[in-house]
């Protein structure tokens, strides 16, 4: 599974004024991550909106995605949905659109005791033979992985890693140790080196979308024994991280303004993700423009 390791940008999931994507800004913004060094994609997750898209809209979006990458990086399409039947008819078409892998939240507001889990997790993996990576993220879905439900999960053949959105590190190495070809991805932006340091072979991350030269600095040189670089850059990222998880919006809000301020026409947030007002906007560009963080070259 060396292939998917690396840095895999969360896509913003860019859209116009009436809410339709608009795969012209999403090619442009793959470029860019592409020139940056960038190992792959992760679309359609919280932080490309994913459960605020139609199916249909899904579906465009994997196949748009897809079509960009060309063949060049992996691309992993996150399935996750309230509705069983529904992530089935996701992970299906990923498949048949030429997705690398699909990834999945564990089911929410309905059902989150760990038979639900599995029962959820087993249909996904019985309906396409591609990896899945499964997504611990429990700030969102109020559902918690333990070393036991990941053992569990890892007895269904296509279950090949995991998304891991927690600062528990120590969890995420227990789960880490269940499988030598197991992939963990590093979910929380701000400790992403933390996560490497903590055996992660890679990282997913909403940031990424502004900033990948600094996740795939990070990671060169942590894989460079560079740790002394890998932590000025990750305290660069974190001087910029700070401001947006001091703001009243949402980080989410703050990374499409951010990309908008790098002139990718990546539209506004859905409802009910609100954009951030004009005292935040002036905040977090500001921000970005004393690190040097505002140019796209």
């Amino acid at each position: 599974m060396k292939r998917f390791q690396g840095v895999y940008p969360a896509l913003v999931t860019p859209v116009d004024d009436r809410g339709n994507i608009r795969t012209g800004a999403l090619r442009d913004l793959m470029e860019w991550h592409l020139e940056a060094g960038v190992d792959g994609f992760y679309i359609a997750g919280g932080t490309g909106e994913g459960l605020l898209l139609t199916q249909d809209q899904r579906k465009e979006l994997t196949e748009a995605t897809v079509r960009a990458a060309g063949g060049r990086v992996p691309v992993i399409v996150h399935v996750g949905h309230v509705s069983t039947r529904a992530a089935v008819d996701l992970a299906r078409h990923a498949s048949a659109a030429g997705a690398d892998a699909v990834s999945a939240i564990p089911p929410i507001y309905y059902g989150t005791d760990p038979a639900s889990i599995v029962g959820h997790y087993t249909a996904i993996a019985s309906a396409t033979p591609l990896p899945l990576i499964v997504y611990h993220i429990p700030a969102a879905t109020h559902s918690r992985m333990t070393v036991g439900l990941m053992t569990e999960l890892l007895r269904l053949p296509t279950v090949k890693g995991i998304k891991f959105s927690d600062y528990n590190h120590f969890l995420m190495r227990q789960i880490g140790l269940l499988g030598s070809d197991l992939l963990v991805y590093s979910g929380n932006d701000e400790v992403f080196l933390s996560g490497l340091v903590m055996g992660a072979n890679g990282g997913i991350g909403l940031t990424y979308n502004f900033m990948p030269q600094l996740f795939v600095g990070i990671y060169k040189a942590f894989r460079a024994g560079d740790l002394r670089r890998a932590r000025e850059l990750q305290w660069k990222a974190c001087a910029m991280i700070d401001v947006l998880l001091g703001i009243s919006g949402s980080t989410l809000s703050a990374a499409k303004v951010l990309l908008r301020h790098l002139g990718f026409e990546v539209g506004e947030v859905r409802r009910p993700i609100r954009p951030l007002t004009r005292q935040d906007t002036d905040l977090v560009v500001g921000r970005m423009t004393e690190l040097g963080l505002d140019r796209r070259s």
